[in-house]
């Protein structure tokens, strides 16, 4: 198809007659849906959502439950003994907008592959379209995000460590023990707390800037 990228670098494309590519053996069906390439096969449903995507070689299955609505809100994947191996749930506002998600994973009292536990839930808070607070399954703050006049288009997101976790191999140190309380404090409040700072540089890449309290301002390039 005229205007169709052919190659990026190293990389080479090549199309079928209806410009969906096929360098990787790609397979598609009269919707034009891609139902196999080198590594998987693929199905969807009556209203065109993927509903299942199977590795060829390990057969490890992964499902995919939509709503009346075309919102995905469960995904499951198995092995090729079908034991449970991870899985994810979504729900939604009346608004359309996506304000849960649950991770679930096997543990040693689903050792049967039959049931997943839920490990960590996230809660999505919003302005307009925007997220920004997102809550753990206590409903405590995890990170806060400020946004652009434009959809989602962060300037800072700050994150907040809500869980006691133990000492580490640093705190351990015996030099760790000659340190002011402030000192400690410091060190604690920047394991607790970091913002990160979005900003366009002329290139067109995001210059990320990283500010925890207790320590000094450094940035670094991202595409």
């Amino acid at each position: 198809p005229s205007g169709a990228l052919i190659q990026a670098g190293a990389q080479h494309f090549a199309y079928n007659k209806a410009g969906n590519r096929i360098e990787h053996l790609q397979r598609y069906n009269s919707l034009n849906q891609l139902i196999e390439d080198d590594d998987h096969l693929y199905a969807y449903d009556k209203r065109g959502n993927l509903v299942e995507k199977l590795h060829k070689v390990h057969k490890t299955r992964t499902q995919y439950t939509f709503n009346l609505f075309d919102q995905l809100t469960k995904v499951k994947r198995t092995d090729k003994q079908n034991r449970l191996i991870e899985g994810f749930s979504y729900s939604y506002d009346a608004l359309n907008r996506r304000v849960s998600k649950t991770t679930y994973t096997s543990t040693p009292s689903t050792g049967s592959g039959t049931d997943l536990e839920p490990s960590t839930t996230h809660h999505y808070l919003y302005d307009d379209e925007n997220i920004v607070a997102i809550l753990d399954h206590n409903k405590a703050l995890l990170a806060t995000i400020v946004h652009d006049t434009q959809t989602d288009t962060p300037l800072s997101i700050t994150t907040y460590n809500n869980e006691a976790k133990p000492l580490d191999d640093y705190e351990k140190h015996k030099l760790y023990t000659k340190l002011t309380d402030q000192e400690k404090l410091h060190i604690y409040q920047s394991r607790q707390q970091r913002t990160y700072y979005y900003h366009r540089a002329p290139q067109g890449h995001f210059l990320l800037s990283v500010r925890a309290p207790s320590r000094k301002h450094h940035s670094t390039y991202r595409q």
